[in-house]
């Protein structure tokens, strides 16, 4: 469930404007506990984002839209006999959607029932450096619902670079800084930047890729949620299987996402 980090802004691909839309479905279950306090996040979550980019004369311009939905879904039935096998955590009430976030004697966020609302929208400017550097920078502001983790409650700025060289290398790092107090975090010692790291490699067939994903914890306070994540994810075409590699954190998802050129949608209409 990363509410935190700004989404990365698609390449136009020469193109001058673009439309956009994905789906994610992601199955979650983390626990951690200590004398700080406990969180768990048992839930199967859905995702569902639409973007718009425009290019012009001082670089491009873009709008990323998320909605979210936290309900207790089906994938527990399925992963559940995996998890036991590979002695992993598993979900001791399948299919039912549990989020707590709390101190030693006092409750932050306690959820046990499907929830659905709009998240936190991120705008974005992209330069296109020379040959195969981009550089961009986004503000995501704090619209999502923070007591029912939307979104974070408070406005994040992240300063992106990427290197790229063609369908075969992707390098992708992106600083997030928060410009105010976190509100979902709040109590958990939010921390003063976070940081991600993605590295791509492209198949040789060049139908997608295999990508390894870095990224810090927003929080200083939290058992296992308060340490560096790592993700193993699997592109194929414009699907995405991604699995947590963190021991306490066996979360998977699954992504599909596409683009349009905007004369290409128009001429529907």
């Amino acid at each position: 469930m990363d509410i935190y980090t700004p989404p990365i802004p698609e390449r136009m691909q020469g193109n001058n404007c673009l439309l956009g839309a994905g789906l994610s479905i992601s199955n979650e279950l983390s626990v951690s506990s200590g004398d700080w306090g406990t969180i768990v996040i048992d839930t199967e979550g859905t995702k569902i984002s639409v973007l718009t980019q425009a290019k012009t004369d001082i670089g491009d311009f873009g709008v990323q839209v998320p909605f979210r939905v936290y309900y207790g879904g089906f994938l527990d039935t399925l992963l559940n006999p995996i998890h036991q096998v590979l002695n992993q955590p598993y979900s001791v009430v399948p299919n039912k959607n549990f989020i707590y976030l709390g101190r030693a004697d006092f409750s932050i966020i306690s959820i046990d029932s499907s929830i659905f609302g709009l998240g936190d929208p991120t705008i974005s400017w992209v330069v296109n450096g020379i040959g195969n550097f981009r550089l961009g920078t986004s503000l995501s502001l704090p619209v999502g619902k923070h007591e029912k983790l939307m979104g974070t409650g408070g406005l994040r700025l992240a300063i992106f670079f990427e290197y790229a060289e063609s369908d075969m290398l992707d390098i992708t790092s992106q600083i997030v800084i928060p410009l105010e107090k976190q509100k979902a975090y709040e109590n958990l010692e939010q921390k003063a930047w976070g940081l991600m790291i993605k590295l791509w490699l492209g198949l040789p067939d060049r139908s997608g890729g295999i990508a390894i994903n870095l990224a810090t914890s927003p929080i200083g306070l939290g058992g296992s949620f308060s340490e560096t994540s790592i993700a193993l994810s699997y592109e194929l075409n414009n699907f995405t299987f991604s699995e947590d590699l963190s021991a306490n954190h066996p979360d998977v998802s699954f992504t599909w996402e596409n683009t349009w050129p905007c004369n290409e949608i128009s001429a529907f209409w």
